[in-house]
């Protein structure tokens, strides 16, 4: 590997760090799209223990995420805090990313048995998910301390991400009704790990930041909820998070049930998403480079919520899916601009304890959200319940439909609405932010060797 000299990396090794969140993304889009209609409405599995399984795995994470944070934090190698996670976690991720899709069917007859299979397979999924992934995305604020070199970084990144939700919206479907779900999550469990492998030659550390005593796990966690701007960016993102995840979640069945003679409706509604997300990418990273993070993250997420509010007055086909292109604009910001508020977060945090504690953050900042994924799938079985929907049946009632238009707009643009109104209290921002970068570029000054 490279060693720290301060300077940018080329811009090949940027675009190679950026498969990383390809990987992410292809996995993130599929489970969080498909899983719930593949055990749901493809299996018949009782959506209340899917519900279930789903708070068991929030509760995982409680512990999952945070610690592995703090570990990452302490890591001492050779190879660096955060590159060895990466390294050697990415085939363990694909392999149990194909678990997932790949149930013993015929002995989980009861609930409680599906619970135990989807709960289990997606717990180890997501140690192996949060080990590779929190690694891979702490490094960037420590490697780039300016905010321009970061923007760019991991606006390559968000086209990485755009291109697999693009890859997993228009592949998934055709290849599962081809080849059957196993070998749909073989394929692209194989391409996850080829490009999460790819991502390492982009990293570059710094060594100087495992130099530093780590604060003990307490102190950390004491010390990481010290910080507002934190606190109020992860209670944004959760809701945000949530609303996101309620819409991957909806897509199919909105598709399969509010527009039965349209082919391949789910596939077409997540790709125009996901591509023009990627078209409005650069339209992002120009705002935020101009009126801040703060400015950029809120705008994005009042279009979210007014964009998802109109889907429930879509009927035509045509207009729902000019919709989901205009949607793109603001997924690309609800993507794109926590990473660099969390940049930001970190960098006021090191001017107070003098350490690089990305894993802390990250590893805390997980844990909350992780729990939208619980409240995502407890919402989502409400409105089943409360509407008449009948797992694996061939047909559903009219109120199942117009239970599946209140998930894809109502619900999601409520939860993005007060997302919203949480950002507004963000505190990191004008004078205070130009102190904090002023007080970080005089801390990550390169040390020649006539200084030492």
């Amino acid at each position: 590997m490279k060693p720290y000299t301060g300077e940018r990396l080329p811009v090949w090794r940027e675009i190679c760090y950026g498969g990383g969140t390809f990987t992410a993304s292809l996995f993130g889009t599929i489970i969080g799209t498909w899983l719930s209609f593949f055990y749901i409405d493809t299996l018949g599995f009782d959506s209340r223990a899917i519900g279930a399984a789903m708070i068991i795995y929030s509760l995982w994470n409680a512990v999952n995420d945070p610690i592995m944070g703090y570990l990452s934090d302490r890591t001492r190698t050779k190879l660096g805090r955060r590159l060895p996670y990466v390294l050697f976690g990415a085939v363990p991720l694909g392999v149990s990313f194909v678990f997932i899709f790949s149930p013993p069917t015929a002995g989980l007859t009861t609930p409680m048995s599906q619970i135990l299979y989807y709960t289990l397979s997606l717990c180890v999924y997501d140690f192996f998910f949060t080990t590779v992934l929190l690694n891979w995305e702490a490094v960037v604020p420590a490697m780039y301390p300016k905010e321009k070199d970061r923007g760019r970084i991991l606006g390559i990144a968000q086209v990485f991400d755009i291109l697999g939700g693009v890859v997993a919206a228009l592949a998934i479907q055709p290849v599962f009704e081809q080849y059957g779900w196993p070998a749909m999550a073989l394929i692209f469990g194989a391409v996850g790990i080829v490009t999460m492998l790819i991502s390492v030659l982009g990293i570059r550390e710094n060594p100087k930041h495992s130099q530093v005593e780590p604060l003990r796990l307490l102190d950390s966690f004491k010390q990481t909820f010290k910080s507002r701007a934190f606190v109020i960016c992860v209670l944004g993102v959760f809701f945000v998070e949530t609303a996101r995840l309620l819409l991957m979640a909806s897509i199919p069945y909105f598709a399969k049930y509010v527009f039965p003679d349209v082919e391949m409706a789910a596939t077409l509604f997540t790709a125009a998403v996901f591509i023009s997300a990627l078209l409005f990418t650069p339209l992002a990273i120009f705002i935020s480079n101009r009126k801040g993070v703060k400015f950029t993250y809120i705008l994005c997420l009042l279009w979210f919520a007014l964009i998802a509010a109109l889907f429930i007055t879509g009927r035509s086909f045509t207009f729902c899916l000019v919709l989901c292109v205009l949607m793109g604009f603001g997924v690309t910001g609800g993507i794109i601009m926590p990473k660099l508020l969390s940049a930001e977060i970190i960098d006021e945090d090191q001017t107070v304890t003098g350490q690089r504690r990305e894993g802390a953050f990250f590893g805390t900042h997980a844990f909350i959200i992780r729990f939208a994924a619980g409240l995502q799938a407890v919402l989502l079985s409400a409105v089943m319940r409360g509407f008449g929907y009948i797992e694996g049946a061939a047909a559903q009632a009219g109120s199942a439909v117009t239970g599946f238009r209140v998930s894809m707009s109502l619900i999601p643009a409520v939860l993005v609405g007060l997302g919203a109104l949480i950002i507004t209290r963000y505190p990191l921002h004008g004078e205070r932010l130009a102190a904090v970068k002023a007080k970080i570029a005089e801390l990550e000054k390169p040390v020649s060797p006539a200084d030492e």
